[in-house]
């Protein structure tokens, strides 16, 4: 057996194999859970009402003319987009600790 048979791999060759490897499995795996526009268009729609009635909600439990009212709300908007799909919610007391807010 000779070496000519069976050269040796340039140095960092087996990391950049890894690499592409995995760009192609997350390219994959990308395509085929975003699917297609249309779908895409749907969840994206679902999000943002989600996050406009979150965002609702948290005016109707703050005072009119508090300070960060308007920066509470679009938090606490967004904060409900995620536990909506599992049909849960976070309380804006929850919200109003964490983000320490008056």
């Amino acid at each position: 057996m000779s070496s000519d048979e069976f050269p040796r791999p340039p140095p960092g060759q087996a990391l950049r194999d890894q690499v592409e490897a995995g760009r192609r499995v997350f390219v994959s795996v990308g395509r085929r859970v975003c699917g297609d526009a249309a779908s895409n268009t749907a969840v994206a729609a679902s999000a943002a009402c989600v996050l406009a009635i979150g965002a609702f909600e948290g005016a109707l439990l703050t005072r009119p003319g508090a300070a960060g009212r308007a920066r509470f709300c679009l938090r606490y908007g967004a904060a409900q987009v995620l536990p909506s799909v599992v049909w849960a919610t976070k309380p804006a007391e929850v919200c109003a600790r964490a983000w320490r807010s008056p």
